[in-house]
C-alpha cells in the first residue's frame, strides 16, 4: 500500500460487518473478542496487502472502542 493511499472508514466498517456476519451464521456469540478473532484470521488468510492493513485497522478500532467504553 503506497503512503498516499488511506483506508477509509467505510471499509474498516464493511470488514467488521462481514467479520459480525460470520458470528451470527456460524451461531457464535456477537463480542468484540469474536469479531477481533475473526479479523485476525481473516488477515492470515488474506495475500492482498491492502485487506491485510484494512483488517489490521479494524481489529485496532474495536481495541480502541473497548478501551474507550470501559
Amino acid at each position: 500500500m503506497n503512503e498516499d493511499e488511506q483506508v477509509r472508514p467505510e471499509e474498516i466498517h464493511q470488514a467488521i460487518g462481514e467479520a459480525s456476519n460470520y458470528l451470527i451464521e456460524h451461531c457464535f456469540a456477537l463480542t468484540a473478542g469474536n469479531l477481533s478473532k475473526v479479523l485476525l484470521a481473516q488477515d492470515i488468510l488474506s495475500t492482498d496487502p491492502r485487506q491485510k492493513t484494512v483488517f489490521a485497522l479494524a481489529r485496532q478500532f474495536l481495541k480502541q472502542k473497548m478501551h474507550r467504553d470501559n
